[in-house]
């Protein structure tokens, strides 16, 4: 990106997964992490539309959105391509993107879930999230759960879905291959 070639390098990155996309089974949705300015590109719409297989794109926060993204991003959509927000609640992945793009997926971010059992602050916040997250009918997703006390309070705090090293290690494909 400071260097001038970051959608360059996200649609190097893009094609490279998706060209490994046999490892992974066709039921189960790719998701591929994608700039906002990246995800406007017409290359990166006419790449994720021939793809022939569910995705998810997860827009990354490291970037502010373009005002634009909701019109933007409404092809892809339309053709039942999901759309996460990634770490939610960092960078700029804010509550007003979430009302504004209305993901199907809500990403909390690991800063959420660290220590979520023993403090309200935090508990406080992603209950909020989960609660933005029920009344747009997205599904909620906590990174980075690394303990069962972690894991307890999300689930009662409404969290839908997790994702961490307590739940599971990154696997490779022929592995997952064998478990679904």
């Amino acid at each position: 990106r400071h260097a001038g070639r970051g959608i360059e390098l996200e649609l190097h990155a893009l094609r490279t997964i998706l060209a490994a996309d046999d490892a992974i089974p066709e039921n189960l949705p790719l998701a591929v992490n994608l700039s906002p300015f990246a995800a406007a590109e017409a290359e990166v719409h006419d790449i994720l539309l021939s793809a022939g297989r569910p995705l998810v794109i997860e827009l990354t926060e490291h970037e502010r959105f373009p005002d634009d993204a909701l019109e933007t991003l409404a092809p892809l959509r339309k053709a039942g391509i999901d759309l996460a927000i990634d770490d939610v609640g960092a960078g700029y992945s804010t509550m007003l993107q979430i009302l504004r793009l209305r993901p199907d997926i809500v990403k909390i971010d690991a800063e959420f879930t660290a220590d979520v059992h023993n403090d309200r602050a935090r508990r406080v916040l992603t209950a909020a999230i989960v609660q933005l997250a029920r009344e747009i009918s997205a599904v909620t997703v906590a990174e980075a759960i690394e303990t069962n006390n972690q894991l307890l309070a999300l689930q009662q705090l409404g969290v839908s879905l997790g994702q961490g090293y307590f739940l599971g290690r990154p696997q490779s494909s022929s592995e997952i291959k064998r478990r679904v």
